[in-house]
């Protein structure tokens, strides 16, 4: 077994799932992987919260939310400096390294099955953490601007994120509308401008 032949798995096993082609299979593959990795003496924490994030969709298509949710969870843990807590209402305060922007996705998948949670079993807490989830992933993109000084990354990033700015406000405005609170109408206005800017950025820099 070579260091890389985990990877095989993964991409065949997210292949088979995200495609719907044989979930069971996929699983499997991805299982397979995580072996590998955990026989490996080797730092692969990159690897494995991709892995993890794999599985979430596994169970996200089965319908078990607390499962997918579970492995977000640990994918985000695996992809965080000094954060450890399993807990679905948690995120890390601390986004130091980003890995690549990689625990963007992670967020950005956990906010979405928690949303789905709520619809399911008509919570109003996991919209709740669901909307906390969403705006740690506007932390990161924000972030992300910052780090990367490349017009061409920079414009990619615009163009790519601004449908999160999008589901972010519609968690603000959900939650207003199921609490009346107007602290969520007021923060979906905020995400709103901040969503508006994105779009006014790439068109400016589309035009250069």
């Amino acid at each position: 077994v070579t260091n890389q032949n985990y990877n095989i798995y993964f991409n065949y096993g997210e292949f088979l799932i995200y495609h719907n082609i044989d979930l069971e299979k996929g699983y499997s593959y991805i299982k397979t992987g995580l072996d590998y990795c955990n026989n490996l003496k080797l730092n692969l924490n990159f690897s494995k919260a991709y892995a993890f994030q794999i599985l979430g969709r596994y169970f996200e298509t089965k319908k078990d939310f607390k499962q997918a949710l579970s492995y977000y969870q640990k994918a985000i843990i695996l992809s965080s400096n000094n954060f450890t807590d399993t807990t679905i209402s948690e995120n890390p305060s601390d986004f130091t390294n980003i890995y690549g922007g990689r625990i963007l996705y992670y967020l950005k998948y956990k906010a979405n099955a928690l949303l789905k949670v709520y619809q399911q079993n008509n919570d109003s807490l996991s919209l709740e953490y669901a909307l906390n989830t969403s705006l740690k992933a506007i932390e990161i993109i924000n972030k992300m601007r910052f780090i990367y000084t490349s017009e061409a990354k920079n414009f990619l990033i615009s163009e790519q994120e601004k449908q999160t700015f999008d589901f972010t406000e519609h968690l603000a405005f959900l939650l207003y509308t199921r609490t009346g609170n107007p602290s969520y109408l007021k923060m979906g206005f905020n995400i709103n401008e901040q969503g508006r800017g994105f779009s006014l950025l790439s068109s400016i820099r589309s035009q250069r």
